[in-house]
């Protein structure tokens, strides 16, 4: 739901409907997957799970939060929503990582 908000607040309260700023939000939310795939799979491994999950669950929170009360205020700016949807591209690639070795119990 995240995203879809930070999409649609670029979309129509940062920019004039431009499609190209979109775009660059989705791009950074969506491009740490595919970049930083083999380090965050090494991070899993290495890092305990629990509190990989905790630390990213916690990161996302505190980014929202920001982009809540920054919008909430009237704040809020362009670069501000990008940075914050890196930040959020970031966590998410990094929990999803983590998660399915923690579901299914292996590496405790």
């Amino acid at each position: 739901m995240q995203r879809v908000a930070q999409d649609w607040l670029v979309l129509t309260q940062l920019t004039a409907h431009n499609a190209t700023a979109v775009g660059v939000v989705m791009a950074l939310q969506y491009g740490p997957h595919l970049v930083l795939l083999p380090f965050t799979g090494y991070a899993a491994d290495l890092l305990d799970r629990r509190n990989l999950l905790l630390a990213t669950q916690l990161g996302m929170s505190v980014l929202a939060a920001v982009l809540g009360l920054l919008t909430i205020t009237g704040a809020i700016r362009l670069w501000g929503g990008l940075c914050d949807s890196a930040g959020a591209g970031l966590h998410h690639r990094l929990r999803r990582a983590g998660a399915p070795k923690f579901r299914l119990g292996a590496g405790r």
